[in-house]
């Protein structure tokens, strides 16, 4: 129920990516952000590694995108990050990992020479690693022939997004710059609640195996386990001692089920709305999550206003209001760019190979 998977109840998180919405860039983001170093010149802006070879896979306004150039960017993602075969195997991703690229390159083209010599300190730095890597790991050499990528050719794939990379930052720099009161305080009445800090008690009965992902009971069992320890908890008994023996929540068993002034908004939705509308001090009804059944006590609760927001909350809704106008950016440009796309069509299955 927080921004990542605290160790524990599983918390939600904030403004959420459609599929494929600035995946690109997030794949090498982390790389990318990391290096920092100085170099000349790699290569021409405009010298793409595979453009014009093979067939074509998608057409647009200005230009196309060939087989081969859209491979070595995959290659180099799936150097970065073997899970992107797997993004890949969900339907349609691959498609949308096109359209993103297509968008990338296009706006590569309106890079300042600023923005384009970081992505080449970036680049420099990045090649150096990569030289010690697979001089120093057969593996790595290894993963990047299966790539399809020499050093160089990584190298060159690796600027254009890390330019490409800091075009977005930028882009959402200038536009939480230029967020007004008005526009903050709108967003913060879409969901005034989430801004709430509740203090509360709960003991998960979970109908998964948080490790495994195996059921570890029925709903139907879960449900009823939970009724039994709420029947406890209001017969007297210890919240440290009931925690402790039956809740499947790594992240507070061991603290009477205890999450202390958290804001209400990090949770998934089931969860906090009962974070936000039970009786102060009373036990309520089990309350099903995707995780199981909670039994929640809200020992307290302070409701917020806009007013009394803190620098932090302010800077996430700066942030969200941003975003917003950043996806509608870009969403506008691929729009603009009439992306028409036609990666083959994988063959169905036959029946009798599926059997």
């Amino acid at each position: 129920m927080l921004h990542r998977k605290r160790e524990g109840v599983a918390f939600r998180g904030g403004p959420r990516l459609r599929p494929g919405r600035l995946f690109l860039a997030g794949l090498l983001a982390v790389a990318v952000m990391a290096l920092a170093g100085c170099g000349k010149s790699l290569d021409s802006r405009r010298d793409i590694p595979g453009a014009g070879q093979g067939e074509v896979v998608a057409h647009y306004n200005g230009g196309n995108v060939t087989r081969t150039e859209f491979d070595k960017y995959l290659g180099l993602h799936q150097f970065v990050n073997p899970l992107l075969a797997f993004y890949l195997s969900i339907g349609g991703m691959e498609e949308e990992f096109l359209r993103e690229y297509v968008l990338a390159k296009h706006l590569l083209g309106s890079a300042t020479d600023a923005q384009w010599e970081a992505a080449e300190e970036q680049a420099a730095a990045f090649r150096d690693e990569l030289k010690t890597l697979v001089k120093e790991q057969p593996e790595a050499k290894e993963a990047l022939k299966e790539a399809g990528l020499t050093v160089e050719e990584a190298v060159a794939v690796f600027k254009r997004f890390a330019a490409y990379q800091i075009i977005i930052s930028d882009r959402q720099a200038e536009l939480e710059a230029a967020v007004t009161e008005d526009e903050m305080r709108a967003e913060f009445e879409k969901s005034p609640q989430d801004f709430n800090t509740a203090t509360v008690r709960h003991v998960l009965i979970a109908t998964t195996d948080s490790q495994t992902g195996e059921e570890k009971r029925t709903e139907e069992e879960a449900l009823q386990l939970a009724r039994e320890v709420k029947d406890k908890l209001q017969k007297g008994a210890d919240w440290n001692e009931i925690a402790r023996e039956y809740s499947d929540d790594p992240g507070s068993k061991e603290n009477g089920g205890l999450y202390e002034n958290v804001k209400t908004g990090l949770w998934v939705e089931a969860f906090k709305k009962a974070a936000n509308s039970q009786p102060v001090g009373v036990i309520g009804d089990p309350v099903k999550t995707e995780y199981g059944y909670h039994v929640i006590k809200v020992e307290s609760r302070n409701e917020a206003t806009f007013e009394t927001l803190g620098e932090e909350d302010r800077a996430a809704l700066r942030e969200s209001v941003a975003y917003a106008k950043l996806d509608a950016f870009l969403q506008a440009e691929k729009d603009k760019l009439g992306i028409s796309v036609v990666l083959p069509q994988e063959p169905e299955e036959s029946p009798e190979t599926a059997e």
